[in-house]
């Protein structure tokens, strides 16, 4: 035990080198700190605690972070999505990092919850040790003054740590470091990403309703078909075979989209605006190139202000482009700058961006942010109304099915 707490202290201790140091210096020293620890406590400490329940298999824990990230973008879709370069070259820097600090993060969780019995009891003390895990003191002591000051504003980091934990509990370290990761490199890295500052404050509350419903679905939904043999719940029928496979492909499959759209440098935006009709209606989605060459003719997106104007390039002068929508009748009243520019529209999706014309045009700001979270609360409570009345599966019915036998 007390090696434990030796490894969980020095693990929560190590962010502070950095700010101790300072420099490139004291950034090579905490992750060199960290790299041993994780090293030490994989071969030495990790092994002899054993696994999580189980219950959630890695495969799980991915699919729910494709989900997560099918979620998040499509939040961006209604309200605003984020763009940044993809960075190739240092991709593999990057997912070193990150791999390295959520390691940082759960093998200390996984420590400290083998203190503790009983699922609360690890749920609450990995809960404290994942918001303390690769912080500063500094940084700890500001985000202290944030909780006593407006609660809420935690409320994201304290959700997240809750689901993370909850997972080591029904699945294990490698399930929980799965999630992170991937969760990690969608907020982190991804080209396309949601942007939070379109909600404001009221993001944490947003991300804690997120995180808590995904934290309640791998408490109950998970342990239910615990102890179910594979072979049995492979052969029920058709129909059973059919949800286990929507259940990953259709995370698998927004995933897919997102990452491809990322690898390719392409962002959708919604027309909300007829200056484009015919070639580009109202409701229309367009997918824009992230900073594709401009020539004569092309239908590009530029910022003007806080917005984002589709217009085609009708003549290339000197200091930028001018442009005019197709169904105006005379050009835009300046020149659109290169810096201005996003890109250039490679395709059309007719009528997708209707729900986000609908969203962002129904009311103000506020009222939108409120019906989002009262959906978003809804759901997961109609879900465990559901659940309540819904009555456990009968595994001898289900063998029986199986058997070809009616009892």
């Amino acid at each position: 035990m007390l090696a434990r707490v030796a490894l969980i202290a020095s693990f929560l201790g190590a962010p502070s080198l950095a700010t101790l140091v300072g420099g490139a210096a004291g950034f090579v020293a905490t992750y060199a700190v960290l790299s041993s620890l994780v090293a030490a406590s994989l071969t030495l400490a990790i092994p002899r605690l054993g696994g999580g329940r189980g219950d959630v298999s890695v495969r799980d824990s991915l699919a729910l972070a494709g989900l997560g990230i099918a979620l998040f973008t499509a939040l961006g879709l209604v309200t605003r999505l984020g763009a940044r370069p993809l960075g190739l070259s240092s991709l593999p820097t990057n997912a070193a990092i990150l791999g390295l600090t959520v390691l940082s993060i759960e093998i200390p969780r996984r420590l400290a919850m083998s203190l503790v019995k009983g699922p609360a009891q690890r749920i609450a003390v990995g809960t404290i040790v994942g918001i303390l895990a690769m912080r500063t003191w500094q940084y700890l002591g500001l985000l202290a003054q944030r909780a006593a000051s407006n609660p809420f504003s935690v409320l994201g980091i304290v959700s997240y740590s809750v689901l993370l934990s909850t997972m080591q509990v029904y699945g294990g370290l490698a399930q929980a470091a799965a999630f992170s990761f991937v969760m990690g490199w969608y907020w982190s890295y991804s080209p396309i990403v949601l942007d939070k500052t379109f909600f404001g404050a009221v993001w944490p509350s947003i991300a804690a309703i997120v995180y808590v419903s995904m934290a309640s679905y791998v408490s109950s939904a998970f342990p239910r078909l615990a102890g179910a043999s594979r072979e049995v719940l492979a052969r029920v029928s058709r129909l059973w075979r059919a949800r286990v496979i929507a259940s990953y492909a259709v995370p698998a499959l927004a995933l897919g989209i997102v990452v491809s759209l990322a690898v390719l440098k392409v962002v959708p935006l919604a027309v909300v605006s007829g200056s484009m009709v015919p070639t580009i209606g109202v409701g229309d989605v367009v997918l824009v190139k992230l900073g594709s060459s401009v020539r004569v003719g092309d239908v590009i997106a530029y910022r003007w202000g806080d917005e984002v104007v589709v217009h085609r390039v009708i003549k290339v002068v000197r200091g930028g482009f001018v442009t005019k929508g197709d169904a105006n009748p005379s050009p835009d009243p300046f020149v659109v700058k290169p810096s201005w520019v996003l890109g250039r529209v490679v395709a059309t999706v007719p009528k997708v961006g209707l729900l986000a014309i609908a969203v962002r045009g129904g009311g103000s700001k506020p009222l939108v942010i409120a019906t989002m979270l009262g959906a978003m609360v809804a759901a997961p409570a109609l879900g465990l109304l559901h659940r309540r009345k819904r009555k456990p599966i009968d595994l001898n019915r289900v063998w029986g099915e199986v058997s070809g036998e009616r009892n």
